[in-house]
């Protein structure tokens, strides 16, 4: 049975974990199978594992609209808004963000403003959190065991980077104008404007990686879709 992406409804979350070893002339093989725009900016990344992710990205974006949305190869025409986010052009009743770090992509499409995010956990300085995160979020962290807090940054940090992407504002957002918790440790959108109507939520891909989306509406998806990378590279997904 299919997703119901009806008005109103949860938006799809697909993820695929990118667990195989792919040829080079894959790469460009597949490379055709996006816009010319598309293309020259994969062709931008420096590393051929950020062009792969990227590219893959948009496939299992292009794949989840044909397949559940039953949109044509002529529909697929995306535009980029002042923001930096790109758009389905003629089509404003769908809405979809991507995502992709280290072995996973993810892809994320509604009729409500919808955003996603994936971060693999890395070593990382948490005086950045007290940088940019809210005060209360900081505070929180504060609050936990040394050997925990590592992991809750990047689960804040998941949040705060969905909400963000499906406001639309990239990084015009500061990240300190509005808070994914409370000092309690809640999770609860706050302080800002915008925030009314928003729901956020975390999710669970494996160890080692932080997940989460948020979406106008207040709808998000109990389960995720898990996409096979053969079936992304193929053009085809088995039923969610």
């Amino acid at each position: 049975m299919k997703v119901n992406c009806s008005l109103g409804g949860a938006p799809i979350i697909y993820v695929c974990k990118l667990d195989i070893e792919l040829e080079e002339e894959i790469f460009w093989t597949s490379l055709s199978r996006v816009d010319a725009v598309k293309r020259e900016r994969i062709l931008r990344y420096y590393r051929r594992e950020d062009a792969w992710r990227s590219l893959l990205a948009d496939l299992l974006l292009r794949t989840v609209l044909h397949d559940q949305f039953h949109l044509k190869e002529n529909e697929l025409v995306f535009k980029i808004d002042t923001y930096g986010k790109p758009y389905l052009y003629k089509r404003e009743d769908i809405n979809f963000n991507l995502t992709h770090s280290g072995e996973w992509i993810g892809c994320a499409v509604g009729t409500a403003p919808v955003g996603i995010d994936i971060e693999q956990i890395r070593p990382n300085n948490l005086e950045v959190a007290e940088r940019f995160f809210h005060p209360e979020e900081y505070k929180v962290i504060q609050m936990l065991p040394q050997n925990k807090r590592l992991d809750y940054f990047y689960e804040l940090w998941t949040l705060k980077e969905g909400y963000s992407k499906a406001l639309g504002k990239g990084l015009s957002l500061a990240f300190d104008s509005f808070a994914v918790v409370t000092s309690d440790g809640t999770q609860q959108l706050s302080q800002h404007e915008q925030a009314l109507g928003y729901r956020c939520r975390t999710y669970t891909l494996e160890e080692g990686y932080k997940m989460a989306a948020c979406s106008l509406g207040g709808v998000l998806p109990d389960q995720l879709c898990f996409a096979d990378l053969t079936q992304v590279l193929d053009g085809r997904l088995s039923l969610c």
